[in-house]
C-alpha cells in the first residue's frame, strides 16, 4: 500500500469516526441519564458501600521527601 492510498484510507476512518460520533452523542440519548447526588447516594448505599461528606479543605500530603538511614 503506498502512502497515498495509506492516508486516503485513514482519512476514511477518521471521518467514519466522526459521522458515527456526531450522531451518537447529538441525538440526545444522555438527556437525563444522569443521576442525581441523592439517587447516587442511594445505589452507593443499597450495594454497601458507606457514603459521608468530606470537609470543604483537605489536609494536602506534604511533598517532603522521607529519609531513612540504615
Amino acid at each position: 500500500m503506498n502512502k497515498a492510498r495509506l492516508q486516503g484510507l485513514s482519512a476514511g476512518i477518521i471521518f467514519t469516526t466522526t459521522i458515527f460520533a456526531a450522531f451518537y452523542y447529538g441525538t440526545d440519548k444522555f438527556e437525563g441519564t444522569t443521576p442525581s447526588t441523592e439517587e447516587a447516594k442511594e445505589l452507593l448505599v443499597k450495594k454497601g458501600f458507606v457514603v459521608t461528606l468530606l470537609p470543604r479543605k483537605l489536609k494536602r500530603p506534604s511533598n517532603r521527601r522521607i529519609r531513612i538511614r540504615l
